[in-house]
């Protein structure tokens, strides 16, 4: 041990480096910003179907597949009773998935009158930058500055 230091612990909380986290939420920004430029192309050469329609845009991509349930359960809530066929099965419903994401889509939409596609994309953006964030200053504590920077930017 050197005089005059304080020992350190891999485990010591340590403040990621503002530098540090320009950098990891530069990069997140960049590949969201690739992401929807793909996301759009594609939409312009998607299909008619019953889901997206004939000219189907970024956000009627963004409510494909799983985020049609989210949105219901944001506009609407789950639905009381369950619905039953004729037969007394039940039918397809939103009680499948937890409802602390369309919630929050729905606060999100009441507070910047925004419709559910970009309110959804919104929040998963912003939840998606502090996720990187919490990452980052994990991984600092057991892998150091480079390797946690290097770690985030792949992720």
């Amino acid at each position: 041990m050197t005089a005059g230091l304080a020992p350190t612990s891999v485990l010591s909380p340590t403040r990621p480096r503002r530098t540090d986290m320009v950098v990891v939420l530069t990069v997140y920004a960049l590949t969201r910003l690739f992401d929807a430029v793909l996301i759009s192309r594609a939409a312009g050469r998607q299909l008619p179907s019953i889901w997206s329609g004939a000219h189907s845009g970024y956000f009627d991509m963004a409510r494909l597949w799983d985020a049609q349930w989210y949105q219901i359960i944001a506009t609407t809530g789950y639905p009381l009773p369950l619905p039953i066929d004729a037969t007394g099965a039940v039918q397809q419903n939103p009680w499948a998935f937890f409802p602390g994401f369309p919630y929050t889509v729905r606060a999100v939409m009441a507070l910047t009158s925004l419709p559910f596609s970009p309110a959804a994309v919104l929040l998963n953006v912003v939840l998606g930058a502090g996720a990187v964030v919490v990452l980052l200053r994990l991984l600092q504590r057991v892998a150091g500055r480079r390797a946690a920077v290097g770690a985030v930017v792949l992720v």
